[in-house]
């Protein structure tokens, strides 16, 4: 959102305006505005962004790097442009390198704006720079970035005297200035003219509308704070800080020092009440002062220290806190994430277990109807909330809370697998994994292997799979915890399943379901049942499947295990399917594909219309067939999930050649043979040409026959 309180200084603006939209060259125009902390470089990017955007109709980008505290992995940045530009996040490439590439490509013959604010340095900007001459880069930082080719600089200094004083208007309002304007001149002189301190001054006095401007610019005629003032880099803004620290009660000093000691970006509303342990409505009352005195910011998610705030109550903290004690209020805040995370997990329909929730201490100050309004939709809150929980898991490793960083990942891993939120699943756990092998944390490192092997299962990266899965299941028997076991050894059967080892995947879903029925867990007896089920089923025993389904079908039924459930009927439709019960079969696909879409879950919704789509191909509803396959197509796209994509492509075809429509048949196919080359799926690939064969025998001019035979050829 653009300032309201913008202050116009001179040509500047407009002079950025003017290099971001002159006429394209053979490369993006980059412009790079460095200047001191505090100097008003985010609000003047901003403010020019929403003055040039015209000029790029194709969007804008717009992120905070982070460069004044734990800068942003430009790879992380990558993954979420491209997500912005239309990338599924399952599509997304892991390597930074192959991101950038990609990122290149999706903006090339784009017209972008591109605003990449507080930067850390060249290293992390380079990579995000797109190729396209039509596009443009606007970059602040606290350094000028001259290592950027081609790059323009500006160095944005302080306001001068006029300009102080019009943010004093702004925030004042005319009449008051008018009234005190020689008043306002002091203030804005002692603050050294810099934004960051006048606006904080501002701030002050329009919360006191019963004081006179006098009366702070008398304050700041102290001779040690006027020296702080009138020093250029962090000092500068040091001094207005600790004019309004001063102006603090002992309770939300230290709550500005706590917040400091956490050392994050923004904390949710109830993050004071975790720090000082208050009751949540005592402690909101402190935040809203550190509102009113400009030290901490209002955004949709919660409050937010500015970079140099957060500094400045961090050295505070560093002093005024003691050690223990910055450790006890860090860990109160995780714990309040590992409650809240923990009750949402529990209100989220079955699936996807995460096994132990740990050992780490939990924190609650909510109302049992507190938490029915936060979490009365707990996947929403779990996206609402996704940024600050990666946040804490990033800060409990950092801090050595390994106990509570695990707890907090190994939970968040079902909501990341059903979201799609891979990247976000893999920081997390592998954070967290960090921290545990540095701790020497035997049962965190393993449920942590455990999830980073489904997490790779997920991705069908099974030789990956294995390692974790293997790795963890030796941990898990060191630490005779049976539970562990069993997800390891059913997740590692899946695996070998994947892998056509009928064997080894038979041998640990059978070790998976001795220890399942040892401890009375009915969950994982379901879930091993429907693994059983599916090596049986690929291995040609349909009988053995069928029952193993129904077994499954019925404890998950029992169980209120919706997930479970749809997964579980698609996979029994298939076994009914080939033996002839379509209605049966049809019926099983169409609750799958109802429960999926209830649930969210988008790749199972594309999987149950590829099914739907194949059984209606058999069957001869051709029309049907197509509609079907065509939203399974979509939708595997849109996941990133390529084997169901060209699977459903192939059937696609097959529906496409059956009421002879050639070319999309053709159209279909050719795309379906061009991924399985991508995955190695031979046995598609073979169908798929024989498809085309036949499309080109209906022909007559020998067309897709010579196509299939070169494509088989090469």
């Amino acid at each position: 959102m653009d300032a309201p309180d913008f202050v116009d200084r001179g040509e500047v603006a407009a002079g950025l305006v003017a290099r971001l939209t002159a006429e394209p060259g053979t490369a993006p125009r980059v412009v790079a505005v460095s200047g001191v902390a505090g100097g008003g470089k985010t609000t003047l990017a901003v403010h020019v962004g929403h003055r040039a955007r015209a000029a790029f109709p194709d969007g804008q980008l717009f992120v905070d790097l982070r460069g004044g505290g734990e800068p942003l992995d430009p790879g992380a940045v990558l993954g979420r442009f491209l997500q912005a530009l239309g990338e599924e996040p399952r599509a997304v490439p892991a390597g930074t390198d192959d991101r950038a590439a990609l990122f290149r490509a999706r903006t090339a013959g784009r017209r972008l704006l591109v605003v990449l604010d507080n930067a850390a340095g060249e290293n992390q900007v380079r990579p995000l720079l797109p190729a396209e001459p039509a596009c443009a880069v606007l970059i602040t930082a606290r350094r000028r970035l001259t290592a950027l080719p081609g790059a323009v600089h500006v160095d944005l200094g302080i306001f001068t005297p006029e300009q102080a004083v019009d943010l004093l208007r702004h925030a004042l309002g005319p009449a008051r200035v008018a009234a005190e304007h020689a008043d306002c001149l002091r203030v804005a002189e002692r603050c050294g003219h810099l934004p960051l301190a006048i606006r904080i001054a501002a701030a002050r006095l329009a919360a006191r509308p019963h004081w006179p401007v006098r009366r702070l610019a008398d304050q700041l005629a102290d001779e040690r704070a006027q020296l702080d003032v009138l020093r250029t880099g962090d000092l500068a803004v040091r001094s207005s800080l600790a004019t309004s620290y001063q102006e603090l009660t002992a309770e939300e000093r230290r709550l500005l020092r706590l917040l400091g000691a956490v050392n994050l970006p923004r904390v949710p509303p109830w993050a004071a009440a975790a720090l000082l342990d208050l009751p949540p409505a005592a402690a909101e009352e402190l935040t809203e002062r550190l509102v009113e005195a400009r030290l901490v910011d209002v955004d949709p998610t919660g409050y937010r220290l500015h970079d140099l705030v957060r500094a400045y109550a961090g050295e505070l903290g560093a002093v005024e806190e003691p050690a223990e004690v910055r450790r006890a209020a860090l860990g109160r805040l995780v714990g309040g994430w590992l409650t809240l995370t923990d009750e949402a997990y529990r209100r989220t329909p079955g699936g996807f277990r995460r096994g132990a929730a740990g050992t780490a201490p939990r924190w609650s100050g909510w109302t049992p109807a507190g938490l029915e309004v936060l979490l009365a939709d707990p996947v929403a809150w779990f996206e609402a909330a996704r940024g600050h929980l990666t946040g804490a898991v990033r800060r409990a490793a950092s801090a050595g809370l390994d106990e509570a960083a695990w707890n907090l990942a190994n939970t968040l891993g079902r909501f990341h697998e059903l979201r799609e939120h891979l990247d976000d699943w893999d920081v997390t756990t592998r954070l967290a994994l960090d921290a545990c092998e540095a701790a020497g944390n035997e049962t965190g490192r393993a449920w942590l292997l455990r999830a980073r092997g489904e997490r790779h299962l997920n991705l069908d990266r099974l030789d990956d799979a294995l390692d974790c899965l293997d790795t963890a299941l030796a941990g898990f028997e060191r630490l005779d915890e049976r539970a562990g076991q069993a997800l390891a050894l059913r997740a590692a059967g899946t695996a070998h399943r994947l892998r056509h080892d009928d064997a080894a995947a038979m041998t640990a879903l059978g070790r998976a379901e001795t220890v399942t029925v040892e401890l009375g867990d009915l969950t994982g007896q379901a879930q091993v049942l429907f693994g059983l089920g599916a090596a049986h089923r690929v291995a040609g025993r349909a009988g053995a499947a069928e029952s193993a389904f129904r077994a499954a079908l019925g404890l998950f039924r029992r169980l209120d295990d919706r997930f479970g459930e749809a997964y579980t009927s698609t996979s029994l439709a298939l076994v009914l399917g080939r033996d002839g019960a379509d209605a049966d079969a049809a019926r099983l696909l169409r609750r799958a594909l109802a429960l999926c879409r209830e649930l969210g879950y988008r790749r199972g919704a594309a999987i149950s219309l590829g099914h739907l789509g194949d059984l209606h191909l058999r069957t001869g509803e051709y029309d049907r067939a197509v509609t079907e396959l065509t939203e399974a197509v979509a939708g595997s796209r849109e996941v990133g999930d390529g084997i169901g994509e060209l699977i459903a492509l192939r059937r696609l075809g097959a529906a496409h050649l059956a009421l002879g429509r050639l070319p999309a048949a053709r159209s279909a196919l050719h795309g379906c043979l061009a991924l399985c080359r991508e995955h190695g799926e031979d046995q598609e690939r073979e169908r798929a040409l024989r498809l085309l064969g036949e499309a080109g025998a209906r022909t007559g001019d020998g067309e897709a026959e010579r196509s299939a035979s070169a494509v088989r050829a090469g």
